[in-house]
């Protein structure tokens, strides 16, 4: 709280549910769940965005510089380049959805009718390059992410004698 003495989770779940004279269950129930249509679109260009990215990367890679993964080093540049862009494509793609959903959840409830007018307000109020505000911080977020997911994740394929993607 104000006072710096920490808050339960049930001052803070009561707060969240009886916002804004919040009164029957439909609305109290509402209240949890603001901004989870956006929540949901941001997962699915995410989701489509990273696996894509980084499949292709390695593609191209190994067309063009003739990488392989029989090889070391290639086999961990090829990784290396390939969560690197599958970082940035994400970062990119994802940025006006979480751009959205941070202001649908920071704001009144009723003040945006969805992820379309919230991306319509932040063109409208920042310019279009509002809608990657905060990009470098998030892609400093996703980049060492994507690097031991991806790492990790190929390491995993390896072990268990899958051939790598």
């Amino acid at each position: 709280g104000e006072t710096g003495i920490p808050r339960s989770l049930s001052v803070h779940a009561t707060e969240i549910a009886y916002a804004n004279g919040a009164t029957s269950f439909f609305q109290i129930f509402a209240n949890f769940y603001r901004g989870v249509s956006t929540t949901v679109i941001r997962a699915g260009l995410i989701g489509a965005t990273k696996m894509a990215t980084y499949d292709e990367t390695k593609h191209r890679l190994r067309m063009y510089l003739g990488w392989r993964d029989e090889i070391a080093i290639e086999r961990y540049s090829l990784q290396f380049c390939a969560s690197v862009s599958a970082g940035l494509a994400l970062s990119l793609t994802s940025s006006p959805a979480t751009n959205a959903r941070t202001i649908i959840m920071t704001s009144p409830p009723g003040t945006y009718s969805g992820f379309t007018h919230a991306i319509i307000s932040i063109i409208q109020s920042r310019g279009i390059l509002g809608l990657y505000r905060g990009f470098a911080a998030q892609w400093a977020r996703v980049a060492p992410y994507a690097l031991v997911q991806f790492f990790v994740w190929e390491q995993l394929r390896r072990v268990v004698g899958m051939r790598p993607l």
